[in-house]
């Protein structure tokens, strides 16, 4: 007994010593750009920098890896919230996580939990950072001594800039994990999202909070998922300017490629914007948890999917009739 406890707080003193100046070290790095880190100052110019570093870092990672580059068309979207952007970077965190785990054993769940209406490039900068620590973690694991500089990027940089500038390291990354993001991945964040669906329907009388689920269908792909899913982000898009908020367009993204981890990011996004209704609803209960749902494969969360469609549709028809309900 005492043997096996020796060598477990070895390998566990070990492993801090492995951790802990990698996650001071980038703990420690302020804005390129020489502003204070705090809400009021910070802005989107700042994360497109720390976004850029982190996708320096993780080129360092591949080429020791021994991988090939993957070139992604970058997206372009319009009119992105900090929100949005926001949950993009809490992807990146959350993929980053992995990453460190799969090499040290070390990992860190997200204990930050944000008012959607609060969230500024400060929170979503902090998120970034959060990320290039693990991924700072594995360089330091896998003894790569090279260092990425960080780069200015320009004032006037826009939120659109930096979503899209986080989804495409979203990409990057997950082509380093040996577990990569999966539909039971998907499942859980649809999951999310209609189980907050529920507490918003349930905020008018006689609307069905969680309707039947479509039958499955067999040997769905990914792609077909993304598509289903950006319906349903055009339907939350359409809820969103009647009920007097700001959302973000897709004005470039191509759908025909699309694998699990693209999916995640869409949910995600979608998770964002409808807790950002949520937000808005002083009223509304909080919805329940949401734990791993274990395997699942594409034709699952399609089907799952169909329930957050459905929800969508049932509240359009709702705004449609009453725009303020957000203030009611």
């Amino acid at each position: 007994m005492n043997k096996t406890l020796n060598m477990y707080m070895s390998r566990l003193l070990l492993l801090l010593c492995m951790v802990v100046p990698a996650v001071v070290q980038s703990a420690s790095i302020p804005p390129v750009s020489g502003r204070n880190i705090d809400v009021m100052t910070l802005l989107p110019g700042d994360v497109l920098a720390r976004v850029n570093l982190v996708l320096a870092e993780l080129d360092l990672i591949r080429i020791e890896l021994g991988q090939s580059k993957k070139n992604y068309e970058k997206i372009e979207v319009f009119h992105a919230a900090p929100r949005e952007v926001y949950y993009q970077a809490l992807a990146l965190f959350e993929k980053s996580n992995r990453l460190a785990f799969e090499h040290t054993g070390f990992s860190e769940k997200n204990k930050l939990e944000l008012d959607a209406k609060l969230i500024r490039p400060y929170h979503v900068w902090n998120m970034v950072n959060k990320a290039l620590q693990r991924i700072q973690i594995v360089k330091q694991k896998l003894g790569i001594p090279e260092q990425s500089k960080e780069v200015t990027a320009p004032d006037n940089t826009r939120p659109d800039q930096v979503f899209a500038a986080v989804n495409y390291a979203n990409r990057q990354i997950n082509n380093l994990l040996h577990k990569r993001f999966a539909p039971s991945d998907v499942f859980q964040q649809v999951t999310i999202a209609t189980n907050v669906m529920a507490q918003l329907l349930a905020t008018f009388d006689g609307v069905e909070r969680i309707p039947e689920h479509d039958e499955i269908v067999r040997r769905k792909t990914p792609t077909e998922v993304y598509v289903r899913l950006m319906e349903c982000f055009e339907v939350l898009r359409e809820i969103t300017i009647l009920s007097g908020g700001q959302i973000l367009e897709f004005t470039k993204h191509d759908d025909r490629t699309r694998i699990p981890s693209d999916v995640y990011d869409l949910t995600s996004l979608l998770v964002a914007d409808i807790e950002y209704l949520h937000a808005q609803k002083a009223s509304v209960k909080t919805a329940a948890n949401v734990f791993f749902p274990g395997d699942k494969i594409p034709s699952h969360v399609f089907q799952r999917a169909s329930i957050l469609q459905k929800q969508l549709k049932l509240l359009l028809d709702e705004v449609k009739k009453s725009p303020e309900w957000l203030k009611i």
